[in-house]
């Protein structure tokens, strides 16, 4: 079986690094990972073989994130093919998605498994119009910005919301969240939550503990 195609979608000038790196979570359920953390043959054979992508519309070079980090673009556009699993990390709140981001988005959406916009992420999927009619989430305290810049959207207050094959998360951390939710939905469910416990993640509740 082929490995798992699995993107990350960089837009904007920067991203933020604590979103980009809830593909972490996955990247952690991979035999290589599994290997190297030293864990049993019998652990190690329940991994998923993955090829991880970080697409940006320049199809080469390095892309900012917070933080003064940088990570290598491996595929633009024209090169990335069809994905598994597309996560969009949250640029800046500022940031509106271009003319060929929005249509990537577009062109990926039918032959995805699974579409995940993280923090501002979000928006920039509702922007590329595949929220239209959708229950989705964002950053907190951008929701009423957003509730009147898309109302198209079903905009919930939730840390992560799901509805068919888009999920989408509040803010930054939020997203580590909603990625160890998906998780939990997609592989092996003891696999799942070894690394879950490992990672320490994953284990807070879709509904907030509190109101903004």
């Amino acid at each position: 079986m082929a490995p798992l195609r699995v993107g990350s979608l960089l837009v904007g000038d920067v991203v933020q690094f604590l979103d980009t790196a809830s593909v972490d979570v996955l990247a952690m359920l991979t035999k290589e990972y599994l290997q190297h953390a030293g864990l049993s043959e019998d652990i190690v054979a329940k991994g998923v073989d993955m090829e991880l992508l970080y697409i940006a519309e320049q199809g080469s070079g390095l892309s900012p994130l917070t933080g003064g980090l940088k990570v290598n673009i491996t595929h633009g556009f024209a090169n990335a093919g069809q994905l598994d699993y597309l996560l969009v990390p949250g640029p800046s709140p500022a940031y509106q998605a271009s003319a060929a981001e929005k249509a990537f988005i577009r062109e990926q959406l039918p032959g995805l498994k699974a579409l995940l916009g993280i923090c501002t992420g979000s928006f920039v999927l509702a922007e590329a119009g595949v929220l239209d009619g959708v229950t989705a989430t964002a950053t907190r305290g951008l929701l009423p910005r957003y509730r009147e810049a898309a109302p198209q959207v079903k905009w919930v207050e939730k840390r992560w919301e799901v509805e068919g094959k888009i999920w989408t998360s509040g803010g930054v951390t939020n997203g580590h969240d909603m990625v160890a939710a998906f998780a939990r939905k997609t592989f092996d469910p003891e696999l799942v939550e070894l690394v879950l416990t490992a990672a320490d993640t994953g284990h807070r509740a879709q509904a907030y503990a509190d109101k903004v």
